[in-house]
């Protein structure tokens, strides 16, 4: 005998609300990446410790992932001469599971050097004055 799979609309408010944070969370990753200041390092931080003790059931210092994954991303992100920068960020751009977003971090982080056509302008000037009239 099976059981009907009743849906309670808390918990599913719940997971909607960690995946926003989770949206935010590399949002402020992107922000820092293009910023690289103190304060968008901070706002990642602070985000990255709230996340991970969201769990109550858990032990506070338990879970550290968001934490710890922050912190070593940030480093990478702030020193290109830090050791096994480009494996933690592109680890981090795998994780994100976004095309637009993941390209973006790629692109920022200088990882990556094409843009999928049609999402951005080229900077080829060969064009330039193409289709203006002579004079």
């Amino acid at each position: 005998m099976s059981l009907p799979v009743v849906t309670c609309q808390h918990a599913d408010s719940a997971r909607d609300a960690d995946g926003d944070l989770v949206q935010d969370w590399l949002f402020l990753v992107l922000r820092y990446a293009i910023s690289r200041e103190a304060r968008d390092q901070d706002a990642v931080l602070d985000l990255a410790r709230k996340m991970d003790t969201l769990d109550r059931e858990r032990e506070r210092e338990a879970f550290r992932f968001f934490r710890s994954h922050s912190e070593r991303l940030c480093a990478a992100i702030a020193a290109p001469d830090t050791p096994g920068r480009r494996e933690t960020l592109m680890a981090h751009a795998r994780r994100i599971g976004q095309s637009p977003l993941q390209q973006a971090f790629l692109l920022i982080c200088r990882l990556e050097t094409r843009v999928i056509s049609g999402t951005a302008r080229t900077n080829n000037r060969s064009e330039l004055w193409k289709g203006l009239q002579r004079r």
